[in-house]
């Protein structure tokens, strides 16, 4: 990065985005490198233990009333109640997360099979790590603590990312050894569901 030596840093101010950052953000001011991150209030204390500085009274745009769009001249009202009710995405978690707990286990189950192997045939298992409610769909799958892997307190959701991440992560770690047989799955917006079966080999 040749003489630069100050870096602003800034992503969407949200668990899934800023926590896959904090060893970034680390690793450059290990380097001599002085960081300035912007966010909200609430990632202030993750955000200083890593070495970045959130400046004192800085005002996160989300927080004003009033936001310029930067694709045109439209100004849009963000009081609290407007963002609620007509900018933010809606998800009924309670319901989605009901319908989950019934069609994943009959998608795997469907997938076992069609592909004829059992749930004992796999190794490992790399989730899409979406939610804290991840324990309780593997309880649902009866798939035990250790045959899988679970970073969603340290990553959040990182969406498509998720999957790769933590294959990645789960082969650098030791989980996943050569010859293993591996089920990828992972859930989105739909509800969608998706599986792949196969076996690790490295050369």
């Amino acid at each position: 990065m040749g003489d630069i030596k100050n870096i602003i840093f800034y992503t969407t101010p949200a668990h899934g985005h800023i926590n896959p950052a904090l060893p970034l953000l680390s690793r450059l001011i290990d380097s001599g490198y002085s960081v300035i991150a912007y966010s909200t209030e609430e990632f202030r204390e993750i955000i200083e233990k890593s070495g970045a500085a959130l400046p004192e009274n800085y005002v996160f745009f989300g927080d004003q009333k009033r936001y310029r769009l930067s694709s045109g001249q439209t100004i849009v009202d963000l009081a609290e109640k407007a963002v609620r009710d007509d900018y933010y995405f809606d998800m009924k978690g309670a319901k989605v997360l009901r319908l989950a707990t019934k069609k994943v286990p009959a998608f795997m189950d469907k997938f076992l099979t069609d592909t004829g192997i059992t749930i004992y045939d796999i190794d490992f298992f790399i989730p899409h790590q979406a939610s804290k409610a991840l324990k309780l769909i593997m309880r649902k799958l009866k798939i035990p603590e250790g045959k899988y892997i679970d970073k969603v307190d340290e990553w959040g959701n990182m969406i498509s990312a998720a999957i790769p991440m933590a294959l990645y992560t789960a082969i650098r770690q030791g989980y996943i050894k050569h010859g293993d047989r591996i089920a990828l799955f992972g859930t989105a917006a739909g509800l969608t569901i998706l599986k792949i079966f196969w076996r690790y080999f490295y050369v």
